[in-house]
């Protein structure tokens, strides 16, 4: 496989977040207040980043930032728009919420992502058996959505027809670790379980990309003192970023071989 941005005919869309540190003047402490416990003066301001990256390519497709007092999905839900039919979303629990996968899932957009605040659907109550830990599951719409209106809650589908892929972690030294992964590529042949945690595993990368853009290039820490400036010195280490990363991606197209 070369550098072909797709993942058997998907673009493959990795979320995460991140927080940088600024200069503590009093516009950026307003804008983005430092740790509550840390007293005035001890502490820097601090904004939060969620950021959607190719999988495969490593660009920088979309990102959002906000005071720690938003959370990452609200972030993540204002940049929808960046996001094409026929994309997977890649993210950790913090992204597994009934609303959000039936609000992708009404503009093509398909997700695995690890389970959340749910427990397991055990192999008795699944709606079918698709093979050793891979169970065909139904969700059923929560009572109560936070942030969501009892009529938006009543126009959500009132179930979900889900995919759980258990997932075992064994390395040598450490305890075993299970992870249960809830998609919505229910075909088990087109998407057999052992690829799609191969897939979940690669999600790890996209902490790779944030310490290129913060540690190899620097913005852990920016210079800026105003908040204007701030979102400026942000959007030009984004830039430098894909430049680089277009230089790969050209490189490994050349090679044949995958850009990371």
């Amino acid at each position: 496989m070369g550098a072909s941005d797709n993942w058997r005919g998907h673009r493959i869309v990795v979320v995460d977040s991140t927080g940088v540190s600024m200069p503590d003047t009093k516009p950026n402490q307003d804008q983005w207040p430092q740790q509550h416990h840390q007293k005035p003066g001890c502490g820097l301001p601090s904004a939060r980043i969620t950021a959607c990256f190719s999988l495969h390519t490593g660009a920088l497709l979309s990102y959002r930032t906000s005071n720690k007092h938003v959370s990452e999905i609200i972030r993540l839900r204002q940049q929808i728009d960046a996001f094409r039919k026929s994309d997977i979303l890649l993210g950790d629990k913090a992204f597994c919420g009934y609303r959000d996968i039936c609000e992708r899932s009404e503009r093509g957009i398909d997700s695995i992502i690890s389970l959340c605040r749910r427990p397991p659907v055990k192999a008795v109550n699944a709606v079918k058996n698709l093979g050793k830990g891979d169970l065909l599951i139904r969700w059923v719409r929560p009572l109560k959505v936070s942030g969501l209106s009892a009529e938006n809650l009543q126009a959500l589908p009132p179930s979900l027809l889900l995919r759980q892929v258990k997932i075992t972690i064994n390395q040598p030294g450490f305890r075993s670790k299970v992870i249960y992964l809830v998609t919505t590529l229910l075909d088990a042949e087109k998407y057999p379980a052992k690829d799609l945690a191969d897939v979940y595993f690669r999600r790890w990368d996209v902490e790779l990309f944030f310490r290129d853009i913060k540690t190899t290039l620097g913005m852990d820490i920016l210079r800026c003192k105003s908040p204007e400036m701030i979102r400026k010195e942000m959007v030009m280490y984004f830039i430098a970023y894909n430049c680089m990363r277009r230089i790969m991606y050209e490189a490994a197209e050349e090679a044949g071989l995958p850009v990371r």
